[in-house]
């Protein structure tokens, strides 16, 4: 079912969780940032599936981020542009990650 890279993307998962997390606390008064960030992850993954092709080197995930950032702008932050784009943004990455093979 899952592709044989997605396990081994876990422990990037969990690694880039914690830095994503720290990046996220720290720039969190700094929406248009935040937002800027994740248009660029969300256009990149896009072009990766499209292209079948990967734009970042394999141990740079940020999946976490777009988790992160739909769950606190859902709780938090409340804005209906950051809600929608991560988690348009995590499942296309989960996708990606999980069952298409480059």
């Amino acid at each position: 079912m899952f592709n044989k890279k997605f396990f081994k993307r876990l422990k990037y998962y969990l690694l880039w969780g914690i830095i994503w997390l720290i990046v996220i606390i720290f720039f969190h008064s700094n929406l248009l940032l935040l937002s800027i960030f994740q248009i660029i992850f969300f256009i990149k993954d896009i072009v990766d599936m499209t292209l079948k092709k990967d734009l970042a080197p394999e141990y740079f995930e940020h999946l976490p981020y777009s988790i992160i950032l739909s769950i606190l702008s859902l709780i938090i932050f409340r804005n209906f542009f950051l809600i929608i784009i991560s988690i348009l943004d995590s499942i296309m990455d989960f996708i990606e990650d999980s069952f298409i093979e480059k």
